[in-house]
Parts: structure tokens; sequence; C-alpha cells
């Protein structure tokens, strides 16, 4: 500006000149702004005391790299002093004062008070932190004094100083990128939650802590699934948090750290219920285990690591909910829990199947797909989690519990069908009120199965903050559904890219034993027909009366399809106990056309219902188990009853005298054969049969008389024909 008439001088005010020899990448740029930067042989952050890098290339910033560095801290004379490796020093013009510096290295509090207020700020008057919305994501927060805020606030670096208090009131987040120095207190109200990022890091003084708040069922015969998102508090020294190992910085959690929601510490017994107490009765973990003896009472002294879960159940308080509040060392990055397929192979309730209690660790909320995928080669199951979910009932008797278990993966979820026993039997008219969604609550505690050894794996990466009150009684993203009352709230479980078509079926008892079960199958382009990890779950408790999925020759609870095409068939399997009266109706369709078509296909009767008639279809059924009986279709065809149009009479034709059942014109061998009787069950059943031996004909056992029908799956499709054995 020199060579201008009016110079054009700089007018205003500077506080740090930086100069570097290469470019600088956004990321990197954010972490130094708000923070004076020191020699590590990289560029590293003064207050802040982590190198400068861009985690999307790992790339640091050589101290070499900086040309020149002037703090503006360091002026003699007119000579402004370099304090990088380079000593170049600059010479001041025309400046005769130097102002008292406001640049916000960091942003700092100066008063008690509400964050939106600028006297609450050290230089609130030139700083806009006090407005929430407009605070820059990449900021550092110095909490100096007892600050109250009802709005959200990410940031890049957040400190509390001992003895004092950042609250955050209503439902909101804080979210934390790079590094959360707790000296002090977070206190989380309402549904507030705290979210650290893949490369946050805890550093904790010995009273650094946070309260989180949760409410569980609050009657004493009721049980509530926990995992505490806090451990003890204790200092705690800078480390990475995000490693692939267990982060050394998380504490163990003990129930006597429990508080009741007014602050107060919570009162035990040892009886079997007490009012205003929490029994020590009935508080168990279920580590690595296989039957129902291999629950293990814990004591309110006992060492429980992050994400393990626990049982407990109410205080028998007045209304539905009793509020605690976890308070300690908040738990931050990898969390490894340490699973062992203690059944073997297998996957039979009681015999072979190993599940493990597990809890939601963080003080956020958990993203279940990513849980989920994240845990592929340890979870069974086909990566289900279930939800433990009591309705009613005041008993302590196992076969007396009005509960059962929801199942959550990423298709979505169904509701919990009551608890059979440990002897089996039927799962009565009662279901869970509440279908758990992709978001896990703060607090909650869940069942997962283990198929193989190895460490289950919680990650930051799987925190996300979604509030309870957000569910929108819609199948979408929207909420997380703490499974403790009989609080009714939709599933929100599924939000993809491509489009996930979904059908929930209920089977229904209309007389005889009580009996109900929901059922979830979705379809899309990104799911095939066999097995998908993630999007399957089996049907581990089948009842006396029960109707399932059919994977192969596992019985499912939800089933991932592909796409759905005009001739798509889907197979239940039904079990009934007796000569009783039965009900299949659809509860609720996602993502279908008002005219795309779903029926149910009765091959016994011949009926083709229409299931989107509002309407449930009702049958009678004999006692057995019933595979083929049942199908879901997409277009209004023939029944398995009727003999196919596409043969001649006398192509298919049984021999009663010699048992054997005649083929004539196939040209390529048929995958499956079954002859089903009129009661729909299948009495003989061949696979892989040679086209000539049906030509010749197929040898069957000895029928009884009566009149069958003979099935055929080809490459081709099904064929069916009515025979007559005499």
């Amino acid at each position: 500006s020199s060579t201008l008439s009016n110079k054009e001088y700089f007018n205003g005010e500077i506080d740090e000149v930086r100069v570097f020899n290469k470019a600088l990448t956004y990321i990197q740029i954010q972490q130094m702004v708000f923070q004076e930067i020191n020699d590590s042989g990289n560029v590293r952050g003064h207050v802040i005391n982590k190198d400068i890098i861009d985690y999307s290339n790992s790339n640091n910033v050589l101290w070499s790299s900086l040309l020149a560095y002037y703090p503006m801290s360091d002026i003699r004379g007119n000579d402004l002093i370099d304090f990088s490796q380079y000593t170049r020093t600059f010479k001041l013009r025309n400046i005769t004062a130097i102002p008292v510096q406001t640049a916000p290295m960091p942003f700092q509090t100066n008063a008690d008070g509400d964050w939106s207020l600028e006297s609450t700020w050290l230089h609130g008057d030139v700083w806009d932190i006090e407005n929430a919305l407009t605070n820059k994501e990449w900021s550092i927060v110095h909490i100096k004094n007892e600050v109250i805020s009802s709005n959200s606030h990410t940031n890049l670096g957040l400190f509390i100083d001992n003895n004092e208090k950042l609250t955050i009131n209503g439902d909101h987040k804080v979210e934390n990128s790079w590094y959360l120095e707790l000296n002090g207190t977070l206190d989380l109200q309402a549904d507030s939650q705290l979210i650290q990022g893949v490369n946050s890091d805890l550093v904790t003084s010995a009273q650094g802590k946070i309260l989180r708040r949760q409410e569980g069922t609050s009657s004493a015969f009721w049980y509530n699934y926990w995992g505490s998102p806090v451990g003890a508090m204790g200092a705690s020294i800078l480390v990475d948090n995000n490693t692939l190992s267990d982060n050394p910085n998380n504490t163990d959690y003990q129930l006597n750290m429990l508080k009741k929601g007014d602050g107060n510490n919570v009162d035990f017994t040892a009886a079997n219920d007490e009012m205003g107490k929490v029994s020590t009765r009935w508080l168990y973990t279920y580590q690595n285990g296989v039957t129902y003896l291999d629950y293990d009472a814990i004591t309110i002294n006992s060492n429980l690591e992050s994400g393990v879960g626990y049982t407990q159940k109410g205080t028998g308080v007045l209304g539905l909910d009793q509020q605690y509040i976890f308070e300690g060392k908040p738990n931050n990055g990898t969390i490894l829990v340490s699973g062992t397929d203690t059944g073997g192979p297998g996957s039979v309730p009681g015999v072979s199947k190993t599940d493990y209690l597990l809890g939601n660790p963080y003080p956020s909320a958990l993203d279940l797909h990513e849980f989920i995928l994240d845990n592929s080669a340890v979870l069974g199951g086909g990566g289900a989690i279930q939800l433990w979910q009591q309705w009613s009932g005041t008993s302590h008797n196992l076969d007396e519990y009005n509960g059962g278990y929801a199942t959550v993966n990423i298709s979505g979820s169904v509701r919990a069908s009551q608890f059979i026993g440990l002897n089996g039997g039927n799962s009565g008219g009662f279901e869970g009120t509440k279908l758990p969604t992709r978001y896990l609550p703060v607090g909650q505690g869940f069942n997962a199965e283990i198929s193989a050894n190895g460490n289950v794996v919680f990650n930051n990466s799987q925190r996300v903050f979604i509030k309870e009150a957000d569910a929108d009684g819609t199948d979408s993203d929207l909420g997380s559904a703490f499974l403790r009352t009989s609080e009714i709230s939709e599933d929100g479980s599924i939000s993809e890219v491509n489009v996930m078509q979904k059908i929930r079926l209920e089977f229904n008892s209309v007389d005889g034993p009580s009996a109900r079960r929901e059922l979830l199958l979705a379809f899309s382009n990104y799911t095939t027909d066999d097995f998908d990890y993630g999007y399957e779950a089996e049907n581990s408790g089948e009842g006396n009366d029960d109707m399932s999925l059919v994977l192969e020759d596992q019985l499912m609870l939800i089933q991932a399809y592909a796409e759905i095409t005009d001739d798509k068939i889907v197979s239940l399997s039904i079990r009934t106990s007796g000569a009783y009266n039965y009900e299949i109706k659809i509860t609720d369709l996602v993502n279908f056309d008002d005219d795309q078509d779903v029926y149910l296909k009765d091959n016994l009767t011949g009926v083709i219902f229409d299931l989107r008639n509002d309407q449930g279809y009702q049958f009678s059924s004999e006692i057995g188990t019933f595979n083929t009986r049942f199908q879901i279709v997409f277009e209004q065809g023939e029944a398995l009853s009727t003999e196919d149009q596409d043969y001649q009479y006398n192509l298919i034709y049984f021999n009663s005298n010699t048992n054997k059942l005649f083929v004539k014109g196939l040209q390529a061998d048929v995958k499956q054969v079954m002859i089903i009787n009129m009661l729909g069950q299948t009495v003989q059943e061949f696979t892989d049969v040679d086209y000539q031996d049906l030509n010749t004909g197929l040898q069957l056992s000895k029928l009884t008389t009566g009149t069958y029908v003979a099935y055929f799956k080809t490459e081709n499709g099904i064929k069916t024909k009515k025979i007559l054995a005499q």
C-alpha cells in the first residue's frame, strides 16, 4: 500500500500472525485458530496439548513449515519477535499503543450466569459466543464459573474448571470433536446428552464428573435392564481414547454410586421389595451365559466394567417411572467387552445359545445399526438385539412375569411376545407396548447373542444425539425408546438411502390358548432372499401356538428379502396346539403404494386373501406344525390345492398299487418334491430328484387313504397336483 496515494494501511487489531510454507487444510486451521501454538517438532496447540493433524490423511504440520510466528506477546521497542525457528523480526511502524488482547484464545467465562448473556463472558461485548446459533463448531470454550444454558453446543475443545459447573437445561446436546477437560461438573438435565466424536479425548481431575438422569420403571416387581454411562471419578491423563484397544481412562461403576432424582443416594434393601428402596435381591449380570443358572448375583459394591449390563427392579414409589441420576466420570472412546461362546456350536436356547447382557455405555444415544455392523465377527443371531420389557404383574415368580423380549436389527423391530418360561408353553394374548428403535437410549441394557470368541466393541462412531421424545409414531429414524413402561411408541428403526418396504404381520389365537406373535418382513434392492447379516432375527422362543418366518431350516422373527416382484413367495410356519381358530393380519405397511397388492395364500383351503382390506384372515387348524400351508404372495394366482393348468391331466399321476408318483414330460431335475395332506402337513419330502426317476415313477412310502397335494419346485417355479391314495 506504500505505492498508493491513500496508503490504505490496516486499521484494526491483530493478535496472531502465522506464515506457513504449505497450504493447510480447513481441519488443521480450525484446530489452531482459537489457541496459540507451540513447538513439539510438529505444530501443537497451546491450550489443547495435541498436535495439529488432518485426520482425513493423518498429516501433521511440521514446526519447520512455520516460516514466521508473531503472537504479539513479545515486543521490544519497535521489534516484533518471531517465535518460529527462523527468528524473522518484524518492525512496527506508527503503532504507539498496545491494546488489551480480546481475541478468543480461547473463549472464557468471567462470571456466573446464563451462556446467552454478554456479561457471562470475559469479552462478551466483543465476542459472539453468547449466541449459540452462531457459535463456531471449532470453538474452544473455557468454563471458569457456574454457567447455565438452554441450548445445544458443539465445540472443538471444552474445559470446565474445578468446583465450577456447566448446566444444560432441556433436551440438548454438548458435542465435542477433539478435547474435553472435565475438572468440574457437566450437569445434563432432562434428555440432554454428551457426544464425543471419534477423535475426542477426555481428561479429568479427581473431581471431574457428569450428572445424567434416566427414568426406569417404578414397579418393585418389574425389571429394568441398565448399563451405566459413567464410572467412578478419578484423575486421568491425556491419551488417545479412540484406538483399537480398550480406553484405559474409563473406570468401573458400582451401584452404590446411584442417586435418586432428588440427588440423594439410593437406599437399598435385602428384602424382595420395600417401598422407596432398591432390592439387592434382583441385581444380576449375565455374561456369556447359556442357561438361566448363569445369571450372576451382584452387590452394590460389585465392579461393573463399561458396557456390561445389569438387572434391577424398581423402588415401588407411586407413578410409572422412577428417576435415577448417574454421577461419575463419563465413559468415552473404545470400550471392549470380552465375549466367549460358552455354548459352542449351535444356537439352541438353554443348550448352545450364548447370550450377554450388555448396556449402552455412553451418556448419549447409541446407533444400533453401527453397533451391529461393527460386531459382525462376534455377534450371533444375525446381529439382532433383544430388549426386555414388562408391562404388568405384581409377582416375583418367574413364571408369572408379564413381559418378554422385543427384537431390533437393521431391518426394523418387533414387539415383545410374552415370555413363555423355562419349560415352554404359550405366549399369552399380551405383547409389548413398545417397539425398539434404531437408537438405544442412555442407560439402556440389552441382550446380544455371542457366536464367537472375541471382543464386543463400543466406540464413539456409534454415538448419536437422539431424544426419546422424538419418536414420531412412524417407521422413521426419529426417537429412542427406553423399554420400561407401557407407554406406546411406534418403530423408528430404519432410514436408508435406498427404500426398504416392510410388512408387519400379527398372529393371534381366536379361541383356545391365548397367543400372539408379531413378525417383520423387509424387502429392498440391497438385501437378498438368503441370509443377510444384520437384517435377520431368529425366533428363539417358539410357543406352542406361534407363527414364524422361515430361512432355510431356521424360524425367524425378522427376515429381509430381495425387492418385491409379482412372483415372490414368502412362506410362513404355523405351530398349533390343538383344533382351534387363529387369525393372521397386517398391522403396518411401510413404503407401499396404495395399489400394491399383498395376499395371504392358504394352500389348504384354496383361499387367496387380500391382507390390505383392513381385516384379518381367520382359519381353523388341527394340532401340528405347518410349513407349507400359508404364503405371502403379491399377485392373485392359483392356490396350491388347485390343479396347475400348465399341465395336461395325464402328465402327473399316482399309482396306488405300486405307491409310485409319475411326472411325464419333464426336461430338468426337480429341486424339491413334497406330498402334503389336506391338513397342510408335509408327510413325505424329497430333494434334488432326477427327472428320469419321476418319469419312471418316484417310489413313495405307503400313503393312507385320502387326498394329497403333490408339490414340485423346479428352476421355473412351483407346480402342484392333487393325487388320490386308495
